[in-house]
């Protein structure tokens, strides 16, 4: 079975490096954080990763950018969003995706809808699955995506829009064998590694996609 990956060869490397940076990028608060989930770390504290935001969205260099302009340019503001908080500086999971392609931002909405398009010249299904709404993919059938999740690759990645919301992954390791694929994603407070099986992905209706490699190389 050949995996499928529209990033080109020679970029692998250098997507799959940026989505480590910002899971591993390494920083210490100069004044007191606000995280996702409400808690407030001290001036002093030693951090890892890029921290999550529906604001500004940063790849790793970026974010070090912000971090290093000091104090003045709202990075310890705090952002509260509900029950959560967003850094004024960070990322979200649609757009670890997309910093990690090195793409303009986009979002869990955008990449459905132009997965849902027959003529889209941004993203590409994996698979041979059908969407039936350009703004869910709950009627996806699950035996066509369990069918489609072994062809995922390194890079490709994962979407879902559904009653409990949208999320997107970036697809780290593959295991067509053991039926079980991990990912990088942003979520929680900071970016993390974690395993589904075909199974799990199929009943939270992920659909597997990647990046066309025309619209790749335009910014990368």
């Amino acid at each position: 079975m050949n995996e499928i990956n529209s990033v080109p060869g020679t970029m692998y490397s250098t997507v799959m490096a940026r989505a480590n940076q910002m899971k591993t990028v390494s920083w210490t608060t100069q004044a007191s954080f606000t995280l996702n989930d409400g808690s407030v770390v001290p001036a002093g504290t030693a951090l890892t990763g890029v921290p999550y935001s529906q604001l500004t969205q940063c790849n790793a260099i970026e974010f070090l950018t912000y971090y290093n302009s000091g104090t003045s340019n709202g990075f310890y503001s705090v952002h509260p969003r509900g029950n959560y908080y967003d850094a004024t500086y960070g990322v979200d999971c649609s757009g670890f995706v997309s910093k990690a392609w090195g793409i303009p931002r986009d979002t869990t909405s955008g990449f459905v809808s132009e997965l849902y398009s027959a003529n889209s010249s941004k993203y590409e299904k994996v698979g041979t699955y059908t969407l039936t709404s350009s703004s869910s993919t709950t009627g996806v059938s699950s035996s066509s995506l369990t069918a489609s999740y072994p062809y995922l690759a390194a890079t490709c990645a994962v979407v879902r829009i559904n009653s409990n919301g949208g999320h997107a992954m970036l697809v780290l390791s593959n295991s067509a064998s053991t039926n079980k694929c991990s990912f990088l994603e942003a979520h929680n407070n900071f970016p993390e590694q974690v395993t589904y099986t075909y199974t799990q992905l199929a009943n939270m209706n992920y659909c597997p996609f990647s990046v066309k490699t025309r619209y790749f190389n335009q910014y990368n």
